[in-house]
């Protein structure tokens, strides 16, 4: 079989898959993700990074917020993780991850650093996940 009827194959494959209950296994959704600073009079340092991108350290006082878009990837695999760090305290976290939180928190996943621990809020906006310090 040819490259062209190769390829051609993948696309009727897929458009097929679009109309069936499989077509939730091909991500094509939007995200957002937010991660806000909620500890009073103290800044902290959130550095996030998936497989492909690193999105740098940002350094968020009180309040702050910061967010990133992206699209999810072909396999459903997105996973993007957070390092977050405050005066005494540090953790990783996902941030997002596919697998989970399609469903749990699209089109946005909000997570807040405070005192206590990190808490992830849902597409409602209900505190469905809490992560504490080690």
């Amino acid at each position: 079989m040819s490259q062209f009827n190769n390829v051609l194959l993948l696309f009727v494959v897929l458009g097929a898959l679009v109309d069936t209950p499989w077509a939730y296994l091909l991500p094509s959704d939007d995200f957002s993700v937010a991660v806000e600073n909620d500890i009073s009079g103290e800044d902290i340092t959130v550095h996030c990074k998936s497989g492909d991108d690193d999105l740098g350290p940002h350094v968020l006082k009180t309040w702050e917020i910061f967010h990133w878009n992206f699209h999810g990837n072909f396999g459903g695999t997105t996973l993007y993780f957070c390092h977050v760090t405050t005066q005494d305290k540090s953790t990783r976290f996902d941030a997002f991850k596919y697998s989970k939180d399609r469903q749990r928190c699209s089109p946005k996943c909000t997570w807040k650093v405070q005192k206590s621990g990190i808490l992830g809020f849902n597409k409602n906006d209900k505190n469905d996940v809490t992560i504490n310090w080690p």
